[in-house]
């Protein structure tokens, strides 16, 4: 790319804020003078989707039409009925819950913190009006509304136009300084549809998001909560040889390119079946027995999870291998990861890095520590700001926020928006600065919010890892970085 074609992209890209484009240009619902929308909370994936009412997942098998999925908060049973709707909506849940993430990963509209309930066989709005299973709605997440009926849609063509001019603009920016943009993605497919947005390799790969399926999901439950110690290992096996598989096919799909496979980290509430979470007997499971504190009490989840990856590695030809790399997830002490390195024991020989993941305000004050046992770092802001915040994903991002948003006295939702909080920021910096040298990035949701990424890109971190649908946003937002770079300098040469 010539140093003109590099300027004159960089122009166009300084003169128009990426995220003003993405939001003149997403797809929206274009309701009657005067109408007013059922439902309101916070729209994800900014898009457009219609279809009829399913509030039933047993219900959803039947229905031959799109659908538009609405729960209280989803969860692991979920995920199938989820995966095949052509819209989503919770009544709880913030701009990190679980159904968030996963709407982002499957680019798929999604309205959560809509502040509805379900009872009586249909779905009671916050008025008290009351929409019927099998009714049709429309969900507008650019707006983060849903309304009765099916809208037309609409999309400002010039915003379009100039959208994908922004893109080709930003490929021709890519040599110059700044972070890879990676992606969260964990099916082959996922990794394929991410890398024609633009993304050069996989930042995570979730290993409990890949069992999902209906057959898949029983087995990773009696693997993480079996009634008798033997159905573990049973269980573990069959798992082993599923994940073998899956890895394969996510190895195939990223043709060489960089590739992040996290260990299992599953909040039981999550995934457990609700009727055996008493069982279970965790009260706070997001603080519980989950990531590398599951892989110490129970070395032989972890270990069949290695050799899975191993054996999918070594079952590929050299040219069709990836580089390869394992994340231990939820750490805070760096003699957790060399343990955990004891008890996966991947061959040395075998090219595979070991990332540890950054979740924790106290991974992150010994980050030394930590850094000294892995080959990388990765932050997982979604987390580490709850944490920081002491605030659910799940509950209070849709309640308590809002209002103190509103109320005045905050200026906007940190759970979004990473800048916004104080110990995040700080910790982050600290982080940094403690380990230089050290590549580190990051792999939650603050990965392609535009002002979280301000504040990262200051800290120089090696990568951004986002969600499929955050993919072109977080790589508009680092050209157009890089743009008023060029432009700068262009203008010192003067």
């Amino acid at each position: 790319m010539s140093a003109a074609s590099q300027g004159s992209a960089a122009r166009l890209l300084a003169s128009h804020p990426p995220a003003e484009v993405l939001r003149r240009a997403a797809p929206r619902a274009v309701p009657p003078p005067g109408a007013e929308p059922a439902l309101t909370g916070l729209g994800v994936v900014a898009d457009y989707a219609t279809g009829v009412l399913c509030i039933d997942p047993e219900a959803a098998a039947a229905i031959d039409t799109p659908y538009v999925y609405a729960r209280i908060s989803t969860n692991a049973a979920d995920m199938e009925v989820a995966r095949a709707a052509a819209g989503l909506v919770t009544a709880m849940g913030g701009s990190t819950s679980h159904a968030a993430v996963l709407a982002r990963s499957w680019r798929k509209p999604c309205v959560v913190g809509a502040g509805f309930d379900l009872r009586d066989g249909g779905l009671v709005t916050r008025d008290g009006n009351v929409i019927a299973p099998g009714e049709q709605v429309t969900v507008c997440a650019a707006t983060g509304t849903v309304w009765r009926g099916e809208l037309p849609r609409h999309r400002d063509p010039e915003a379009v136009t100039l959208l994908a001019a922004l893109d080709e603009a930003a490929v021709a920016l890519e040599g110059l300084p700044g972070p890879a943009v990676y992606a969260n993605a964990d099916t082959g497919e996922e990794v394929e549809t991410c890398l024609r947005l633009g993304a050069r390799g996989v930042g995570v790969a979730r290993t409990e998001h890949m069992f999902f399926g209906a057959q898949e999901l029983p087995l990773l439950r009696q693997a993480l909560w079996p009634v008798a110690e033997h159905e573990r290992s049973a269980a573990l096996a069959a798992l082993e040889d599923l994940l073998v598989g899956k890895c394969a096919a996510l190895m195939t799909a990223a043709r060489g390119r960089r590739l992040a496979i996290r260990l299992l980290d599953p909040p039981a509430h999550e995934f457990a079946d609700p009727a055996e979470m008493v069982r279970v007997r965790e009260q706070n499971p997001m603080m519980g027995v989950r990531g590398g504190r599951l892989g110490i009490l129970h070395p032989d989840i972890y270990r069949a999870q290695a050799r899975a990856i191993s054996r999918a590695h070594v079952s590929l030809s050299i040219g069709r291998r990836s580089r390869l790399a394992v994340l231990l997830p939820f750490v805070a002490f760096g003699a957790e990861v060399r343990r955990l390195r004891e008890i996966i024991d991947l061959p040395h020989d075998a090219g595979i890095e070991i990332g540890a993941m950054i979740e924790t305000p106290e991974a992150a004050f010994r980050v030394c520590e930590i850094a000294a046992e892995a080959d990388f770092l990765s932050v997982g802001s979604n987390d580490l700001l709850q944490f920081c915040l002491a605030m659910s994903r799940d509950d209070v991002a849709s309640s308590l926020l809002p209002a103190y948003v509103a109320g005045g006295l905050i200026t906007d939702d940190p759970m979004t928006h990473l800048d916004h909080s104080a110990s995040a920021v700080g910790l982050l910096r600290m982080m940094a600065d403690a380990v230089p040298g050290m590549p580190w990035g990051i792999c939650g949701e603050h990965a392609a919010d535009p002002s979280s990424l301000r504040a990262l890109l200051a800290m120089e971190p090696a990568y951004v890892s986002a969600s499929a649908a955050g993919v072109q946003r977080a790589r508009l937002e680092i050209a157009y970085h890089r743009a008023g770079a060029t432009v700068v300098n262009e203008a010192r040469l003067a």
